[in-house]
């Protein structure tokens, strides 16, 4: 239920059990913008000029909510994502879109569609993370029979390979 609907409350039971290994690097934020914000981000996660972060909503699945952003551009990326219009502006807003609502491909802009969620959110704040690349791990190459043949899973060149993106199954 709530522990792995919850970003910040896995990662901080992974933390919590002497597991902190498995899990990037990960700090929570209020849902609000201030100017300091993103080079609080930047320090807290020791990233540099050259470098991505990942912001995440706490309580979103499939993608939902997950931004990967260069440094350089996280000041303007959360501003986007944290200052919904108010007032007068949402108004205006809503009227030129709920029209297309049904229609429009936000596909295409990917950070209009990921703003969508963080102004719908209801968790109060979301977390910035350190990229990890997860470990292709070989697979067995199967014979024409259907056997396995394990000298693909010594890293014979061509075999192929699964990328886990970082997944652990974990127990509570």
């Amino acid at each position: 239920g709530v522990l792995v609907d919850n970003k910040k409350l896995t990662h901080d039971a992974f933390l919590d059990n002497g597991c902190g290994f498995l899990r990037p690097k990960q700090r929570a934020y209020p849902r609000r913008y201030h100017p300091e914000l993103a080079a609080r981000i930047v320090g807290d996660l020791e990233a540099s000029a050259g470098d991505v972060v990942v912001l995440k909503l706490v309580n979103r699945a499939r993608g939902a909510g997950v931004v990967v952003c260069p440094v350089a551009a996280l000041d303007g990326v959360l501003k986007r994502l944290l200052q919904p219009p108010v007032g007068r502006a949402m108004q205006e807003w809503l009227e030129k879109h709920a029209p297309s609502a049904l229609k429009e491909d936000r596909s295409r802009e990917v950070l209009a569609e990921q703003a969508l969620h963080y102004w719908s959110n209801e968790s109060p704040v979301f977390v910035a993370e350190e990229p990890r690349r997860s470990i292709p791990v070989p697979l067995p190459a199967r014979t024409d029979n259907g056997e396995t043949n394990d000298l693909a899973a010594d890293g014979e060149t061509g075999a192929q390979v699964y990328d886990g993106t970082r997944r652990v199954a974990y127990a509570l």
